[in-house]
């Protein structure tokens, strides 16, 4: 419902000039739909002109000093019968914003009748429009931007399991009507030492010929250390020009459960580049100070001890490998529960497919995200299969609820405590 009003505010136009009667040949009208926008208010020039043919004609159109611009949209050209005649009708439809308050002139559009052997050029001229474009209240909140218009956020990351060093993609989505190009990303409350990376933004236009659409702004983001972190709600607020008043977004407050790399690691090292000093290009070995006395003999004590150091650390690493796989192995169900814990206040569909899947991984060392892809090769009861897709398939569902439905997790957090049940049973 709240699209359809805008449908009907950007296909009704203000027309500033007087309808065609027929009476000529060609003749051309411009109108918009608000003659007394706001600041950064998007609104809609619509040049319709009326022809004979569609031979020989052109357009010159105003230079919209002043003004914002953006996309034009070319409707399909219909026929009428006006009068006594028929005509050509032809509609262009352009996106324009104010860029500053006061009284606003947009000259007006000319078309252009080529001549030729039987008849001189003809040009005819659109009614000059004037536009009292109001200024922005000064009471906007810290986190307005300059956005106006009337629009909707969402936020999502991409991750199913986060571990330390692991980037994973944090996007939001600003929908509705205004002016995606000059729409600014909101700011981000990720701990200070995280390791963010902006992405170029897209853009999405579901309905041609109207000014809705989607910019969908994207991060890459590291985590640097591993703990759980409630992260904020990000806010974004935005001017309504309908209201005349600020309306402030909020993302959810979200957690982050941060999990060690799978070296162990519990904090991000800082990258370094380390200053490689030039070697000489010729040395003379009768100089050279290990061949002097008996420093020779000493190397060849001291690289079997390298050697064999090496040879140790190697092993001692592949024995904390296999430990900590074990160990994985063996606190899977508790871990699982844990997370299953952690998410019982503020359940998501991302987060409860992401327990099983961890879950399985814990037990296969292997990460969640191959465990995703291949999940009949982990799970080879073909029962137990089945049982987990079809919990998947729930869980999905949840995605598709109409909006301000709330759906009701409990069911599925006691089903996935018997399914995690019965599969810790069939792997001991």
């Amino acid at each position: 419902m709240r699209w359809f009003w805008l449908f009907l505010l950007f296909t009704t136009h203000i027309s500033i000039s007087q309808p065609f009667t027929g009476d000529s040949d060609y003749f051309i009208e411009v109108l918009v739909n608000n003659t007394n926008p706001f600041v950064g208010e998007q609104i809609t020039y619509v040049i319709r002109y009326y022809t004979i043919n569609q031979n020989h004609i052109t357009l010159q159109f105003p230079n919209f000093e002043g003004f914002w611009i953006g996309e034009a949209n070319t409707l399909p050209t219909i026929i009428r019968n006006i009068g006594d005649n028929q005509y050509f009708v032809s509609e262009i439809q352009i996106n324009i914003a104010p860029l500053r308050a006061g009284d606003i002139w947009i000259d007006e559009t000319r078309l252009v009748v080529i001549g030729d052997v039987f008849r001189s050029q003809q040009i005819i001229s659109s009614a000059r429009l004037n536009l009292s474009v109001r200024a922005l209240p000064s009471n906007a909140p810290d986190s307005f931007l300059g956005a106006v218009g009337e629009f909707v956020m969402s936020a999502n990351f991409d991750a199913t399991l986060l571990t330390l060093g692991n980037p994973f993609r944090f996007t939001i989505d600003i929908q509705g009507v205004g002016i995606l190009d000059t729409i600014i990303p909101p700011e981000l409350n990720f701990p200070d030492d995280w390791r963010i990376s902006a992405q170029s933004p897209r853009y999405i236009q579901p309905n041609i010929g109207l000014p809705l659409g989607i910019k969908r702004f994207e991060w890459v983001v590291i985590p640097a250390t591993i703990g759980t972190y409630i992260i904020q709600p990000i806010q974004w607020a935005y001017f309504d020009p309908n209201l005349a008043e600020y309306m402030v977004l909020s993302t959810p407050s979200f957690t982050l459960d941060i999990s060690p790399s799978n070296n162990g690691d519990v904090r991000l090292s800082t990258f370094q580049s380390n200053i490689i000093n030039q070697l000489p290009l010729k040395a003379d070995a009768p100089n050279a100070l290990w061949l002097r006395g008996d420093w020779w003999r000493i190397g060849w004590v001291i690289m079997p001890l390298i050697t064999m150091s090496m040879v140790m650390i190697a092993g001692y690493r592949k024995r904390k490998v296999k430990h900590d796989a074990q160990m994985r192995y063996k606190k899977a169900l508790a871990r699982a529960r844990k997370r299953l814990k952690g998410i019982y206040h503020q359940p998501t569909s991302a987060k409860m497919s992401a327990v099983i899947y961890a879950y399985i991984a814990d037990k296969h060392n292997t990460t969640p995200k191959i465990v995703s892809n291949n999940l009949h090769e982990y799970i080879p009861n073909i029962d137990h299969l089945k049982r987990i897709e079809a919990l998947l398939s729930q869980i999905e569902g949840a995605l598709y609820l109409p909006e301000g439905v709330r759906y009701d997790f409990a069911p599925v957090f006691t089903e996935m405590e018997q399914i995690l049940s019965i599969l810790e049973k069939s792997w001991e």
